[in-house]
Protein backbone atom coordinates (compact mmCIF):
# COMPACT_ATOMS: atom_id res chain seq x y z
CA UNK A 1 0.00 0.00 0.00
CA UNK A 2 1.43 3.30 -0.55
CA UNK A 3 2.78 5.18 2.31
CA UNK A 4 1.07 8.39 1.24
CA UNK A 5 -2.09 8.91 -0.19
CA UNK A 6 -1.76 9.95 -3.84
CA UNK A 7 -5.19 12.83 -2.80
CA UNK A 8 -2.64 14.34 -0.47
CA UNK A 9 -0.38 15.16 -2.58
CA UNK A 10 -0.13 18.62 -3.85
CA UNK A 11 -0.72 18.90 -7.60
CA UNK A 12 3.86 20.30 -7.85
CA UNK A 13 4.15 16.46 -6.65
CA UNK A 14 1.69 14.47 -7.95
CA UNK A 15 2.80 15.53 -11.25
CA UNK A 16 6.66 14.85 -10.54
CA UNK A 17 5.49 11.39 -9.08
CA UNK A 18 3.99 10.58 -12.73
CA UNK A 19 6.96 11.67 -14.08
CA UNK A 20 9.51 9.02 -11.89
CA UNK A 21 10.18 5.60 -12.81
CA UNK A 22 7.41 4.23 -10.67
CA UNK A 23 4.57 1.92 -11.95
CA UNK A 24 2.22 4.34 -9.62
CA UNK A 25 1.23 6.98 -9.86
CA UNK A 26 0.63 6.24 -13.82
CA UNK A 27 -1.84 6.12 -16.29
CA UNK A 28 -4.41 4.69 -14.16
CA UNK A 29 -4.29 7.41 -11.21
CA UNK A 30 -4.29 9.91 -14.20
CA UNK A 31 -7.61 8.64 -15.87
CA UNK A 32 -9.30 8.61 -12.07
CA UNK A 33 -7.81 12.37 -11.63
CA UNK A 34 -9.24 13.11 -15.51
CA UNK A 35 -12.86 12.16 -14.14
CA UNK A 36 -12.55 13.91 -10.93
CA UNK A 37 -11.63 17.01 -12.72
CA UNK A 38 -14.56 16.34 -15.20
CA UNK A 39 -17.11 16.42 -12.25
CA UNK A 40 -15.23 19.52 -10.26
CA UNK A 41 -15.41 21.18 -13.76
CA UNK A 42 -19.59 20.41 -13.92
CA UNK A 43 -19.77 21.35 -10.38
CA UNK A 44 -18.36 24.56 -10.65
CA UNK A 45 -20.78 25.08 -13.79
CA UNK A 46 -23.67 23.98 -11.90
CA UNK A 47 -22.86 26.28 -9.03
CA UNK A 48 -22.47 29.34 -11.81
CA UNK A 49 -25.66 27.87 -12.64
CA UNK A 50 -28.51 27.61 -10.15
CA UNK A 51 -29.99 30.38 -8.85
CA UNK A 52 -30.06 32.30 -12.06
CA UNK A 53 -33.15 33.76 -13.07
CA UNK A 54 -31.48 33.07 -16.95
CA UNK A 55 -32.13 29.59 -16.25
CA UNK A 56 -34.52 29.02 -13.51
CA UNK A 57 -37.03 26.57 -15.00
CA UNK A 58 -33.93 24.13 -14.80
CA UNK A 59 -32.93 24.86 -11.10
CA UNK A 60 -34.64 21.82 -9.58
CA UNK A 61 -33.01 19.20 -12.21
CA UNK A 62 -29.57 21.36 -12.12
CA UNK A 63 -29.74 21.19 -7.93
CA UNK A 64 -30.86 17.64 -8.41
CA UNK A 65 -27.59 16.89 -10.62
CA UNK A 66 -25.61 18.45 -8.91
CA UNK A 67 -25.81 16.22 -5.98
CA UNK A 68 -25.01 13.55 -8.34
CA UNK A 69 -21.99 15.29 -9.36
CA UNK A 70 -20.73 15.67 -6.13
CA UNK A 71 -20.90 12.10 -5.58
CA UNK A 72 -18.78 11.21 -8.54
CA UNK A 73 -16.10 13.59 -7.55
CA UNK A 74 -15.56 12.27 -4.21
CA UNK A 75 -15.52 8.27 -6.03
CA UNK A 76 -13.50 9.10 -8.68
CA UNK A 77 -11.16 10.95 -6.48
CA UNK A 78 -11.47 7.38 -4.29
CA UNK A 79 -10.20 5.78 -7.36
CA UNK A 80 -7.05 7.98 -7.93
CA UNK A 81 -5.66 5.90 -4.54
CA UNK A 82 -7.66 2.84 -5.45
CA UNK A 83 -5.63 2.47 -8.36
CA UNK A 84 -2.36 3.18 -6.90
CA UNK A 85 -2.92 0.46 -4.51
CA UNK A 86 -4.05 -2.25 -7.22
CA UNK A 87 -0.66 -1.60 -8.72
CA UNK A 88 0.95 -1.80 -5.55
CA UNK A 89 -0.63 -5.20 -5.42
CA UNK A 90 0.14 -6.53 -8.64
CA UNK A 91 3.62 -5.74 -8.14
CA UNK A 92 3.81 -7.50 -5.00
CA UNK A 93 2.32 -10.84 -6.86
CA UNK A 94 5.09 -10.57 -9.79
CA UNK A 95 7.72 -10.09 -6.67
CA UNK A 96 6.78 -13.59 -5.77
CA UNK A 97 9.29 -16.59 -6.04
CA UNK A 98 9.29 -18.68 -9.50
CA UNK A 99 12.34 -21.05 -9.01
CA UNK A 100 10.32 -23.98 -8.85
CA UNK A 101 6.92 -24.96 -11.05
CA UNK A 102 4.79 -24.53 -7.59
CA UNK A 103 6.09 -21.25 -7.24
CA UNK A 104 5.51 -20.27 -10.91
CA UNK A 105 2.16 -21.59 -9.96
CA UNK A 106 1.29 -19.91 -7.03
CA UNK A 107 2.67 -16.70 -8.79
CA UNK A 108 0.30 -16.78 -11.50
CA UNK A 109 -2.60 -17.13 -9.67
CA UNK A 110 -1.79 -14.44 -7.29
CA UNK A 111 -0.96 -12.38 -10.45
CA UNK A 112 -4.29 -12.96 -11.63
CA UNK A 113 -5.95 -12.51 -8.30
CA UNK A 114 -4.30 -9.31 -7.50
CA UNK A 115 -4.72 -8.25 -11.47
CA UNK A 116 -8.94 -8.67 -10.75
CA UNK A 117 -8.85 -6.70 -7.93
CA UNK A 118 -6.79 -4.36 -9.66
CA UNK A 119 -9.42 -3.20 -11.84
CA UNK A 120 -12.07 -2.96 -9.67
CA UNK A 121 -10.70 0.75 -9.76
CA UNK A 122 -10.34 1.28 -13.36
CA UNK A 123 -13.98 -0.02 -13.87
CA UNK A 124 -15.51 2.34 -11.36
CA UNK A 125 -13.72 4.89 -13.08
CA UNK A 126 -15.14 4.23 -17.28
CA UNK A 127 -18.97 3.92 -15.47
CA UNK A 128 -18.77 7.29 -13.86
CA UNK A 129 -17.09 8.95 -16.42
CA UNK A 130 -19.65 7.78 -18.98
CA UNK A 131 -22.42 8.81 -16.41
CA UNK A 132 -20.77 12.13 -16.18
CA UNK A 133 -20.97 12.25 -20.53
CA UNK A 134 -24.51 11.64 -20.12
CA UNK A 135 -25.07 14.26 -17.86
CA UNK A 136 -22.35 17.12 -19.92
CA UNK A 137 -24.21 16.32 -23.45
CA UNK A 138 -27.99 16.05 -22.27
CA UNK A 139 -27.95 19.21 -19.89
CA UNK A 140 -25.62 21.32 -22.80
CA UNK A 141 -28.42 23.62 -23.19
CA UNK A 142 -29.46 23.97 -19.14
CA UNK A 143 -26.19 25.79 -17.53
CA UNK A 144 -24.68 29.27 -17.79
CA UNK A 145 -23.70 29.86 -21.40
CA UNK A 146 -21.13 31.82 -20.67
CA UNK A 147 -19.34 28.67 -18.98
CA UNK A 148 -19.90 26.61 -21.90
CA UNK A 149 -16.27 25.87 -22.82
CA UNK A 150 -15.64 24.66 -19.29
CA UNK A 151 -18.79 22.81 -19.63
CA UNK A 152 -16.65 21.03 -22.58
CA UNK A 153 -13.74 20.84 -20.85
CA UNK A 154 -15.50 18.87 -18.42
CA UNK A 155 -16.45 16.25 -20.89
CA UNK A 156 -13.22 16.06 -22.66
CA UNK A 157 -11.53 15.03 -19.12
CA UNK A 158 -14.81 12.66 -18.88
CA UNK A 159 -13.98 11.13 -21.97
CA UNK A 160 -9.89 11.03 -21.13
CA UNK A 161 -10.94 9.06 -18.10
CA UNK A 162 -13.07 6.83 -19.41
CA UNK A 163 -11.10 5.22 -22.19
CA UNK A 164 -7.54 5.50 -20.60
CA UNK A 165 -9.18 3.74 -17.79
CA UNK A 166 -10.76 1.07 -20.23
CA UNK A 167 -7.45 0.23 -21.36
CA UNK A 168 -5.76 -0.24 -17.86
CA UNK A 169 -8.32 -2.71 -17.69
CA UNK A 170 -7.80 -4.53 -20.51
CA UNK A 171 -3.94 -4.79 -20.14
CA UNK A 172 -4.59 -5.91 -16.66
CA UNK A 173 -6.82 -8.99 -18.73
CA UNK A 174 -3.98 -9.91 -19.93
CA UNK A 175 -2.96 -11.24 -16.79
CA UNK A 176 -6.39 -12.52 -15.86
CA UNK A 177 -6.64 -16.30 -15.73
CA UNK A 178 -10.56 -16.30 -16.20
CA UNK A 179 -11.69 -16.17 -19.84
CA UNK A 180 -15.63 -15.22 -19.11
CA UNK A 181 -14.86 -12.27 -17.24
CA UNK A 182 -12.42 -11.10 -19.76
CA UNK A 183 -14.65 -11.89 -22.48
CA UNK A 184 -17.44 -10.05 -20.60
CA UNK A 185 -15.73 -7.04 -19.85
CA UNK A 186 -14.23 -6.77 -23.53
CA UNK A 187 -18.03 -6.33 -24.70
CA UNK A 188 -18.73 -4.02 -21.93
CA UNK A 189 -16.07 -2.35 -22.97
CA UNK A 190 -17.08 -2.52 -26.72
CA UNK A 191 -20.42 -0.46 -25.59
CA UNK A 192 -19.27 1.73 -23.14
CA UNK A 193 -16.97 3.47 -25.86
CA UNK A 194 -18.98 3.49 -28.42
CA UNK A 195 -21.33 5.35 -26.55
CA UNK A 196 -19.28 7.39 -25.03
CA UNK A 197 -16.89 8.49 -28.31
CA UNK A 198 -20.52 9.12 -29.98
CA UNK A 199 -21.32 11.46 -26.67
CA UNK A 200 -17.94 13.59 -27.10
CA UNK A 201 -18.86 13.78 -30.65
CA UNK A 202 -22.29 15.27 -30.23
CA UNK A 203 -20.86 17.61 -27.48
CA UNK A 204 -18.02 19.07 -29.65
CA UNK A 205 -19.97 19.71 -32.29
CA UNK A 206 -22.66 21.46 -30.46
CA UNK A 207 -20.58 23.52 -28.10
CA UNK A 208 -18.12 24.58 -31.53
CA UNK A 209 -21.81 25.93 -32.95
CA UNK A 210 -22.40 27.65 -30.56
CA UNK A 211 -19.35 29.37 -29.31
CA UNK A 212 -18.80 30.15 -32.89
CA UNK A 213 -22.33 31.73 -32.95
CA UNK A 214 -22.05 34.12 -30.38
CA UNK A 215 -19.08 35.10 -32.20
Amino acid sequence: MPIERMTNKSLKDFTLAVASNSFAPGGGCVSALAGSLAAALAQMVFSLTIGKKKYAEFDAENTALAGQVAEHLKVLLECVDRDADGCDRIMEAMALPKDTEVEKTRRKLAISEASKLANEAPLAVCERSLELLRLFRNSLTKVNRNTISDWAVGAFQAYTALEGAMMNAKLNCASIDDPVYCRELAERFRRMLGEGRALLDQIRADVHAMVDASN
